[in-house]
């Protein structure tokens, strides 16, 4: 019996979560959505996610503090982190 992946999708942006959610759980993951840099890392502590995509302009934070708090979490040194950027206009 194989154990169903955990992949955690950490955006404020509520319409890339659902989209991200809806194209991985099409595929049979197990996902779990946070719109919110704390709550992401709660989410993450309970769930101990194998991969977690993460927006890189989060509110309030960036995903690089955020992806280096996840990794201080017992269990989730080592796990991956795609990070992802969406962002209409000049940087």
């Amino acid at each position: 019996m194989t154990k169903t992946k955990k992949v955690l999708v950490i955006d404020d942006d509520r319409a890339a979560c659902d989209l991200i959610a809806l194209a991985l759980g099409r595929r049979g993951l197990e996902v779990s959505v946070s719109h919110e840099a704390g709550s992401g890392l709660e989410t993450a502590e309970r769930v101990m996610p194998d991969l977690v995509f993460m927006n890189l302009l989060l509110s309030g934070t960036n995903g690089l503090k955020v992806s280096k708090a996840l990794h201080s979490i017992k269990g989730l040194e080592k796990t991956p982190v795609i990070m992802l950027l969406s962002y209409e206009g000049e940087l």
